[in-house]
């Protein structure tokens, strides 16, 4: 039994890296638009077993955002460091395609250098990735995340946004 498990189950490791852009995001209660985009970088940790993945994810992501009620003026670009943490669950499907979801348990926004000024909330997500070969995939994930406390408790109102994820990909199976 141990020795057709392990043909099927795979420990997997997959580094990624990318571009990521809001689509669409807004401070609730203040009628304010915020636009972001820049570099992401992060990997997932799991388990593969026959046509299944499940597991954990990290990234870090270098934005500039325009629109923050931090910056002087909505027209000035501000530095944010995003770090995401969460689950994911999904499918290997046939011709190389990959589907998954994932839910975000930590979402920081960081607006400054000592990480005295952030937001922080939670997320969900989708995506779908093509393995070019066993060992690198291109993926496009949208996620949708809500800040919505401070460092002085619950905030006034919720900043939502939704963003696109390009990234590419490296899965490895450490003991295959």
């Amino acid at each position: 039994m141990a020795l057709s498990q392990s043909a099927f189950s795979q420990f997997l490791i997959e580094p990624y890296a990318g571009w990521a852009t809001s689509i669409s995001g807004n401070y609730e209660g203040n009628n304010t638009s915020l636009s972001y985009s820049g570099t992401d970088s992060g990997a997932r940790l799991g388990w593969s077993f026959k046509n299944l993945m499940v597991g954990i994810f990290g990234d870090y992501s270098w934005l500039y955002e325009k629109g923050s009620p931090y910056a002087a003026s909505t027209t000035i670009n501000i530095p944010v460091n995003r770090y995401n943490g969460g689950v994911f669950l999904g499918a290997n499907l046939n011709g190389g395609f990959r589907l998954w979801g994932e839910y975000l348990f930590y979402v920081r926004d960081s607006y400054d250098m000592n990480d005295l000024l952030f937001n922080e909330g939670t997320g969900w997500g989708g995506a779908i990735g093509y393995l070019f070969n066993p060992k690198i995939a291109v993926n496009l994930e949208y996620r949708n995340i809500t800040l919505n406390k401070n460092p002085y408790g619950t905030m006034p109102y919720n900043i939502v946004s939704q963003e696109l994820l390009l990234t590419i990909s490296f899965p490895i199976y450490p003991f295959n």
